[in-house]
């Protein structure tokens, strides 16, 4: 458990540090399970670790950006499974 905090502290620090050199700000709350408010994804909860915004460019409008900062063991880095994190964050 104590190494599943670190690694989760650990990937907030440097995704903090990745995205601010964009201009990315991070929004409270984190570490968050979302009700879902989409029958059709047929889930009771998204989880969110944390929630960037930036304000685009071109647009002049605000970007959420939801990330769910996972860690995988090398060996279960498949393209089924990296497919499977994907899809959860779109329906997110």
């Amino acid at each position: 458990m104590a190494e599943t905090t670190t690694i989760a502290a650990m990937a907030a620090k440097v995704s903090d540090e990745i995205f601010e050199v964009f201009g990315w700000e991070r929004v409270l709350p984190s570490d968050q399970n979302w009700a879902c408010v989409d029958p059709d994804h047929q889930k009771e909860t998204h989880p969110s670790d944390v929630v960037f915004r930036y304000r685009h460019p071109y647009r002049a409008v605000t970007v959420h950006l939801t990330t769910d900062l996972k860690s995988f063991a090398k060996a279960s880095v498949t393209k089924q499974q990296i497919g499977k994190a994907l899809r959860s964050l779109v329906m997110s």
